[in-house]
């Protein structure tokens, strides 16, 4: 018999994870200077021209071949509050997630092998949670390689843990099919939005390359709030 005081609080979890991270993300967004990867001259936060990962940068993009930055440029300013509440953001979040997938196979513990399945599923979900904080300790602008590392395997892993999570909802008595059926489409945007960060065009090379793939991240980050929210719903629903 799993634990239903402990689900609930884990679900409760979810809910303050998706604040956090939602309201952070909007409160770096209004702080942050601006410029992006292509444009250094930009004020403010651009929805289809900066990434995520641009709140958390502790400066603001500049050309690495100058010597000099101005006490008017946008480039290369300081980003402190901005980078404080995106990279806590992504940390909180991933710590309270994480929670959430231990928890979670408690749900399933009366079929042994969806319950089986879904601790398979949550080692995966812990993993990608875990890259998720990651990407909030390391700024794009101090540890490019380990941020790239982190932002675009945690997208990788997320897949195969849909994936499992989708039939295991889809297959268990407590949730609706309808559950299952969006934690699959999840996946499959998952999928996509992996084929475009291994195939898609390189964000330097264009304005047109930079907007696709900041929008396409900012889709699949609305589909993971979507996702996460209607989920914990769902779960929550079931126990009333």
């Amino acid at each position: 018999m799993y634990n239903t005081k402990l689900l609930n609080i884990s679900i409760h979890l979810v809910y303050y994870s998706l604040v956090i991270f939602v309201g952070f993300i909007i409160i770096s967004a209004i702080y942050y200077p601006g410029t992006t990867i292509l444009d250094h001259d930009t004020v403010g936060y651009s929805v289809i021209n900066n990434f995520l990962s641009d709140l958390g940068r502790t400066i603001t993009h500049y050309c690495s071949t100058s010597t000099v930055i101005c006490d008017n440029c946008i480039g290369g300013k300081n980003n402190f509050i901005s980078a404080f509440f995106f990279n806590n953001a992504m940390f909180l979040s991933g710590i309270l997630f994480i929670i959430f997938y231990i928890a979670l196979p408690g749900y399933f513990y009366e079929n042994k092998s969806l319950y089986r399945l879904s601790i398979v599923g949550s080692a995966l979900g812990v993993i990608t949670c875990a890259f998720f904080a990651m990407v909030g300790l390391t700024p794009a602008n101090l540890y490019f390689d380990l941020h790239v590392f982190f932002a675009n395997n945690m997208f990788k892993i997320a897949f195969l843990n849909a994936l499992i999570y989708s039939y295991v909802i889809f297959k268990s008595r407590f949730l609706s099919t309808f559950y299952g059926i969006g934690y699959y489409t999840f996946s499959v945007m998952l999928i996509l939005y992996v084929a475009i960060l291994e195939f898609g065009p390189s964000p330097n090379s264009s304005g047109f390359a930079l907007t696709f793939q900041v929008i396409s991240q900012k889709v699949i980050a609305l589909a993971f709030v979507f996702a996460s929210y209607i989920l914990a719903k769902g779960m929550k629903r079931s126990f009333s």
